[in-house]
């Protein structure tokens, strides 16, 4: 929901060195005279308050001016832009001011049309773009009709996301709640100075009330009493007990969920999932649900967001118009026009060819040459020289055998097998498989 009013507000602050600057307005022009020069802004109805500061700098009078707000990208109507006909109207530093007169916005929701990376990243669940909803209404004032059969210049087109009250919301509260069933948190280690273990959920705000969590240890649900406190904006639960390593910990919780969670494509490309997706980018985006003035495919109930998976980023963006379903496979085409939200890639952060070895092996220095050979046999480190040892680390042999002899002694003593075994095999070196003659 919105808030609108309509005031004169501050706009462009316009100062000077010279004596005598004045400035007029018309419906459509602005006129800023000093008294060595004189510049026209024609039709600012065309332009919005950034362009007119730059078309009154680039002229070069002996003036400088100054956007004092920014009304988005939205050019100015006509007479929106106003200043005293005396010349009084100043800033508190001296600035002569042009007034706007228009909408002021101001959002109350804590929400917007954009799109917004998955909540959970477990490699065992599934990963979901979520959508921010909200309403905007849109001319496509710049797509040629000729070139877009379809698509009219003057149609008022209407984006919204009317999915999202569709979806599973929770059987106790109702949307815009949603539940959350055995959850794996993350596990923060022990806290001595808080008194507790703390767990983190994947989906926030929690919604705490009546003692709704239940957690469960090792199979066993937990007495509501375990939870210390809550943080319900950040997800995080923090317990009054400590929780023992190794502990398994499943977490039923209820959330509100002011996005629409988008599950027509699993982002998820671990082998279990959709592999075939690492690396590509999945670009979304959305079709009008209504239009005055023009034909669309889609409906005031939806859906209205869709994706399509591409090589490269620029690939997504490049959405411009896009043909309608209906008629998409006919001599004929028809347009209409949709707004591009984003893309989201998952690659690998790093690979094998990124990674960079570093020898960090010094010098022996110090060691006779003739007792080099005896010297790794008698101190272990030597063999991390690299004048010493082998460049490539301890040799190990590929493929051994070696048969060993236990003697009578030996196997007549109380010492049982497993023992003999692990004494015998315990200075042996990786890669040789021993045979033992005798022990049964």
């Amino acid at each position: 929901m919105t808030t609108a009013q309509l005031r004169w507000m501050p706009a462009i602050a316009i100062y000077t060195d010279a004596s005598g600057l004045n400035l007029t307005t018309t419906s459509t022009d602005i006129t800023v005279t000093t008294a060595n020069n004189a510049i026209t802004v024609s039709n600012f109805n065309t332009l919005s308050i950034k362009e007119i500061v730059t078309n009154i700098n680039k002229n070069k009078v002996d003036c400088e001016a100054r956007a004092l707000i920014d009304v988005t990208s939205t050019v100015m109507r006509s007479g929106s832009l106003q200043a005293s006909a005396q010349g009084t109207d100043r800033t508190a530093d001296g600035g002569h001011l042009l007034r706007y007169l228009g909408p002021i916005i101001k959002n109350q929701e804590n929400t917007v049309l954009q799109l917004k990376a998955p909540t959970s990243l477990s490699s065992i669940n599934s990963w979901h773009a979520r959508i921010g909803v909200g309403v905007i209404r849109v001319r496509f004032s710049d797509i040629s009709f000729t070139s877009y059969p379809g698509v009219s210049p003057n149609a008022v087109y209407t984006f919204s996301v009317p999915e999202y009250k569709n979806q599973e919301w929770s059987l106790r509260y109702g949307g815009p709640y949603k539940d959350v069933f055995g959850e794996r948190p993350r596990i923060t280690p022990y806290n001595a100075n808080l008194s507790t273990s703390v767990l983190r959920v994947s989906n926030t705000p929690i919604y705490w009330k009546d003692k709704n969590i239940v957690v469960t240890i090792n199979e066993i649900e937990q007495s509501t009493s375990i939870i210390k406190y809550v943080d319900e904006n950040n997800g995080l639960i923090y317990l009054s007990s400590k929780l023992d390593r190794g502990s398994r910990v499943k977490i039923s919780y209820s959330y509100r969920e002011d996005n629409y969670v988008y599950d027509a494509i699993d982002l998820n490309v671990n082998i279990s999932h959709n592999p075939i997706n690492i690396e590509s980018y999945i670009a979304f985006y959305l079709k009008p649900v209504s239009a005055e003035g023009a034909l669309i495919s889609g409906t005031r109930n939806g859906p209205s967001i869709f994706h399509e998976i591409t090589n490269t980023a620029i690939a997504g963006q490049n959405k411009v118009a896009r043909l309608i379903p209906s008629t998409k496979d006919t001599d004929t085409p028809m347009y209409e026009p949709v707004i591009y939200l984003g893309s989201i890639q998952v690659r690998q952060s790093t690979r094998y060819d990124d990674i960079e070895l570093i020898d960090t092996r010094t010098r022996g220095g110090g060691i006779y040459p003739d007792m080099v050979g005896e010297t790794p046999a008698i101190w272990r480190e030597s063999e991390f020289y690299y004048d010493i040892g082998n460049l490539s680390g301890v040799p190990i042999p590929g493929n051994a055998v070696i048969v060993i002899k236990v003697p009578d002694s030996i196997k007549d003593s109380d010492m049982q097998k497993d023992e003999i075994f692990e004494r015998s095999v315990r200075s042996m070196a990786l890669g040789v498989v021993p045979v033992f003659d005798g022990l049964e």
